[in-house]
């Protein structure tokens, strides 16, 4: 169609089509594929996808619809904010399912470990049981 442009580089092995929507496909001299796409881009596949490369960057937001499974460490240098509760187990060797660095705030709810709700359990003493303990204490 009118506006359509390939040009064919034989000197450096390049080839480059630029659509009239203004979206431009080339491959380099050393076969890198190059997209400047000015709309959406709409993948539907019917089978499975794989995708293999040493390392994959996502500039811009992402949201994924479905669930995810990581084979691998998982590094987050920003907030995590989970609205639906939260899951770990294992403990990959170490002894420990979770290892948490730092002040950890708690709540608006019990916070139960071995059966014992923390912010209500009092101890034996001899004068009988102890006061729970005071809040922000």
């Amino acid at each position: 169609p009118s506006g359509n442009k390939l040009v064919v580089n034989t000197s450096d092995e390049t080839w480059t089509f630029t659509h009239s929507s203004g979206n431009t496909y080339s491959i380099d001299g050393s076969g890198n594929l190059n997209m400047s796409v000015q709309a959406a881009v709409n993948i539907n596949v019917v089978g499975n996808v794989a995708v293999t490369s040493p390392k994959c960057t996502v500039n811009g937001d992402a949201t994924v619809n479905g669930d995810t499974t990581m084979n691998g460490n998982l590094t987050v240098n920003g907030l995590i904010a989970g609205n639906q509760g939260m899951v770990i187990t294992g403990d990959n060797g170490t002894g420990h399912t979770a290892t948490l660095h730092g002040n950890i705030i708690h709540d608006n709810g019990n916070l139960t470990s071995n059966g014992v709700t923390v912010h209500t359990h009092t101890h034996p003493t001899p004068m009988g049981q102890s006061d729970a303990p005071t809040p922000g204490t």
